[in-house]
């Protein structure tokens, strides 16, 4: 109910980046009091189509609610043909910076703003997508610490790619040709 009320607030959708900061930093110690299934519950309703995505991806409740306020911020910002700003918090840099650039160039937000169901499968692509990013990061720099001091260094970031009008199974099988790809220019 917390969680929900700092959604209900706004918070993440068109505030200055330290009083999201604040806000992420309360649902966060909102959620360490529940369950990953109770913070997905507290998700405002028009987050219903990335809820099992959620629940299949987040290992803390901390976790969900951080994705569930940037996912929300997100929604909101490409309903009305815009991205959201460069103070965003997620996806991780230089993740973040190079999906907003390829997404201005496409002018994808244009094309999909007042669609949700458009909408929700670039946001449930994008989610699978930065997490396999993610993965990928801890993964290299795990192998070699020397590459954690380049965030550029990333052999993923370049074939991240994004579907229109899938659903997450074609978003799951994006990313097992994805990471074979990833295999094959490695």
């Amino acid at each position: 109910a917390a969680t929900a009320a700092v959604f209900a607030a706004g918070v993440g959708q068109r505030c200055c980046g330290r009083r999201r900061r604040q806000a992420w930093t309360r649902a966060a110690a909102v959620s360490e009091k529940q369950t990953v299934s109770e913070v997905l519950l507290d998700l405002p309703d028009d987050l219903d189509a990335l809820r099992s995505s959620l629940a299949r991806l987040c290992d803390s409740p901390a976790r969900a609610a951080m994705l569930g306020e940037a996912l929300g911020g997100w929604r909101t910002s490409l309903l009305r043909g815009s991205l959201p700003g460069d103070e965003a918090v997620w996806p991780p840099e230089p993740l973040g910076r190079e999906l907003r650039s390829t997404l201005r160039d496409l002018k994808l937000p244009e094309f999909i703003a007042d669609s949700p169901s458009l909408v929700d499968s670039v946001l449930l692509n994008i989610l699978d997508e930065s997490v396999r990013w993610e993965r990928a990061q801890s993964s290299s720099s795990s192998a070699s610490p020397s590459s954690s001091s380049s965030p550029t260094s990333s052999p993923s970031l370049g074939s991240i790619g994004l579907q229109l009008g899938g659903s997450s199974g074609d978003a799951q099988s994006s990313q097992a040709s994805g990471s074979s790809a990833d295999a094959a220019n490695a």
